[in-house]
């Protein structure tokens, strides 16, 4: 017990260190303004001079319950808006510190490395470990089963547009790298002011000439080649219907009769046949209609023909094709089999298995399923020529503890009775799709997350990026209808934005998705924000949250430097700083033993 209570500071360690404590916590603070609804971009470059300025000052305790407290604020405020979710599942305000918490486990691995280097270090060459140590913690957030590449410090200059323009080259992490870089120097240039030595002067020559060389390639990209105009290769139309989650949610509710469960789905398929016809209605008419994710939310979407049928026939009435959302299901034998069948590669197209479970013989729309099934969140397509096609889109990257419960999964009832938790299965390949000889692969929900998957769809030669995704979920009107403590809580000014920060902190992604990539990116949102963005992340059309509509538009001219470097060599700089940040680690563990004590006692 005591050795437990030793790990926590005491009242008077605190006392000693509480300005450096204030400083991580107002750090934390500028976090959450940074990724607030109202995006504070240009913060980015400070916010963490305060929490910098005080990690070496402090012994080996002290760093990692500041950086807890930094990391703490910064993570829960940025991600308030996970609160919204409360009404869904009230274990959801238990679940967000711990997702904080381990998003913090990673940050103290930055601030033992960072602080050896910042102490050791002439402030120039530190200024740029730091920041390499940095991107190095949010490539490793990209891993696993739990990875959450969400919120990294790079995303915040979505808005500015300039500076994103190198992320054809090293990714969001390169971004991130120089924020974090200049935020150093800053702390740096305020703890020591001793002068640098004789190659730390040579260094930071060779800096301020590669830094140049950064800024005019950043305003070649952004000002040279602004805007993308349309071609007439592919017309589309993108699809918003606004259909609230609590619809949704009733409808998957097993309490709900089935006479109430049609009229709730009959009248979601009207909403989004409503808006084709009034795109049709435009001239000339779209060739592709996108719908969003969980268009069509029957979990026994495989097994309704008749809706197939209808689906064939809407895609032939508007001579175009339709790319939508829906479940899907196979037997989790004929999922096994997929799985060891060949190797599985980016881009490449299966055809949906043969289901022998048939519907029941009273008709309904549940089937009597013999054995254990597979169940996918998947894109499928229709066309105007062959109906309902045979080739889909299962979502290959579930979303943690929503879609999936990793590891938690395998305790009998705990996913499904108290963690509330879906229990669906990833896909194994990205499938492209073709409309007019226009070839595109899709994006489901949260795997806009994932650069490597829209590298994946790159490099198998798609022309554009459809992001498909229902982010309903998200907005705290639910709760504040409801009354009770979170209505109240979600009313106040400064909580209001953070509460409804989560549908924009999402459109971001795709914004580097395209640039990234240089392709175009389609995204049609359920609720919004659906958007037309050109390969220079430049947001040619968008509708905003909370609004019914369509958009319509002709596919934006492709770069001209296909391939970006980014395409053809991937996370290179992310998985360098992750070499960098565990052989510092490494160091550092050596050093402890070889003294015999423990990292900068």
């Amino acid at each position: 017990m005591a050795r437990i209570r030793s790990l926590f500071p005491s009242f008077k360690e605190c006392a000693d260190n509480r300005v450096a404590l204030i400083g991580a916590f107002i750090a934390g603070l500028c976090g959450t303004f940074i990724f607030a609804d109202f995006s504070a971009w240009w913060l980015a470059w400070v916010a963490l001079v305060p929490y910098l300025v005080a990690l070496p000052r402090l012994n080996n305790k002290m760093i990692a319950w500041a950086t807890i407290v930094f990391a703490g604020t910064w993570h829960y405020g940025s991600l308030f808006w996970l609160n919204t979710l409360v009404f869904f599942n009230p274990f959801i305000p238990l679940a967000i510190p711990l997702l904080v918490l381990v998003l913090a486990g990673f940050v103290i691995f930055f601030a033992f490395a960072a602080t050896h280097i910042m102490r050791k270090w002439p402030v120039v060459p530190a200024s740029l470990a730091v920041g390499a140590l940095w991107a190095g913690v949010e490539y490793a957030r990209s891993f696993g089963e739990i990875a959450f590449p969400w919120n990294f410090l790079g995303h915040s200059q979505a808005a500015s547009g300039n500076l994103i323009q190198s992320a054809d080259i090293w990714g969001v992490y390169g971004i991130s790298f120089l924020i974090v870089s200049v935020n150093a120097f800053i702390a740096g240039s305020i703890t020591r002011r001793k002068r640098v030595s004789t190659t730390g002067e040579r260094l930071v020559n060779v800096i301020c000439a590669v830094g140049v060389v950064a800024l005019i390639y950043c305003y070649i990209m952004a000002f040279a080649i602004p805007k993308f105009p349309p071609l007439p290769t592919l017309r589309f139309a993108l699809i918003q219907p606004n259909i609230s989650q609590v619809d949704k949610w009733n409808a998957y509710d097993p309490e709900t009769s089935e006479a109430r469960r049609i009229e709730i789905e009959l009248g979601m398929t009207e909403r989004h046949f409503k808006l084709m016809k009034s795109a049709w209605e435009t001239t000339p008419t779209p060739q592709l209609y996108i719908l969003p994710e969980a268009a069509f939310i029957s979990p026994y979407f495989v097994y309704d023909t008749r809706l197939h049928q209808v689906m064939g026939e809407v895609a032939h009435n508007l001579e175009a094709d339709i790319l939508f959302g829906a479940d899907r299901r196979e037997t989790l034998t004929d999922y096994r089999r997929r799985i060891n069948s060949a190797p599985h590669t980016p881009g490449r197209d299966w055809r949906l298995p043969e289901l022998v479970p048939g519907i029941a013989p009273d008709g309904t729309t549940q089937p009597m399923e013999s054995g254990p099934m597979a169940n996918f969140t998947s894109a499928w397509l229709a066309s105007a020529r062959d109906g309902l096609t045979s080739s889909v889109y299962d979502k290959i990257r579930l979303v943690p503890f929503g879609e999936t419960a990793p590891i938690l999964g395998s305790i009998p009832g705990l996913q499904e009775k108290i963690m509330m938790v879906g229990s669906f299965q990833p896909g194994l390949d990205q499938t492209m799709f073709e409309t007019s000889g226009t070839k595109y692969g899709a994006m489901i929900c949260f795997e806009s997350t994932f650069a490597t998957l829209a590298r994946g769809i790159a490099q198998e030669g798609g022309d554009f990026i459809a992001v498909i995704t229902n982010d309903a979920w998200y907005s705290p009107d639910y709760a504040i209808a409801r009354g009770g403590f979170f209505s109240r809580l979600f009313r106040l000014p400064l909580i209001s934005s953070l509460s409804r920060s989560g549908p924009r902190q999402h459109f971001v992604q795709s914004v580097f998705r395209a640039v990234e990539t240089r392709l175009p990116v389609l995204r049609a949102a359920n609720t919004g924000i659906s958007a037309i963005i050109d390969p220079s992340g430049y947001v040619v059309a968008s509708l905003p949250f909370q609004q019914e509509g369509h958009l319509i538009g002709s596919l934006p001219q492709a770069w001209p430097g296909r391939p970006s470097f980014y395409v053809r060599y991937g996370d290179w700089f992310g998985a360098s700083c992750l070499v960098f940040l565990t052989l510092t680690l490494l160091h550092l563990v050596y050093a402890s033993r070889r003294k015999g004590r423990t990292p900068e006692q």
